[in-house]
């Protein structure tokens, strides 16, 4: 064998390698951004007495507690523009009025601009990580659900998880669902 060979045949080796595993740094490039989101918003209510951003300026309010707009980014964004969005229904109220923040949807993945405030109409067509989406929830954890494909092939527009609270002025908690953490 030629002396160039085993060298050109290692890196080509390694050039599959790195594309094999390409979805699982992604995977967790997207979840370390959602958690840095999460300690942003954490820190932001811990000196706006518990009181969430206003729905139109949340990413102002927030810029000084994120170190980049990266935080803000997918890299798994087909659009490279979508990132996540906050849930337009906390928008301005107390935290202290939730029933329950464990459950409540602070932000989701959305393909649209990345000063979005909306609900879960804007959540991507298509889950970005295996069928699922990440979230922070208003009590500041982070946690991956999946969704369910439809009869016709498009994605449902929630998570599967009947727990889920996306605007508290209409849902009311409702009895843990199995497998919930």
């Amino acid at each position: 064998m030629k002396r160039w060979l085993l060298p050109l045949l290692g890196l080509l080796l390694l050039v599959a390698i790195a594309y094999v595993l390409r979805p699982v740094f992604t995977y967790d490039v997207c979840l370390t951004r959602m958690v840095r989101l999460s300690a942003g918003l954490r820190a932001y209510l811990h000196e706006h007495d518990n009181t969430f951003p206003p729905a139109d300026q949340w990413q102002d309010a927030l810029g000084r507690y994120l170190a980049s707009d990266k935080s803000l980014s997918c890299p798994e964004s087909k659009h490279g523009t979508g990132g996540c969005a906050f849930n337009a229904s906390l928008g301005g109220i107390g935290i202290e009025a939730l029933q329950d923040p464990r459950d409540t949807v602070a932000f989701f993945e959305t393909d649209a601009a990345l000063t979005t405030a909306s609900g879960p109409e804007l959540l991507p067509g298509e889950p970005r990580h295996d069928g699922r989406d990440n979230y922070v929830f208003a009590d500041g954890h982070v946690q991956r659900l999946p969704r369910k494909k439809n009869p016709d092939g498009s994605w449902s527009k929630q998570p599967d998880a009947d727990w889920v609270i996306w605007d508290p002025a209409l849902d009311s908690p409702q009895a843990p669902a199995e497998g919930r953490p």
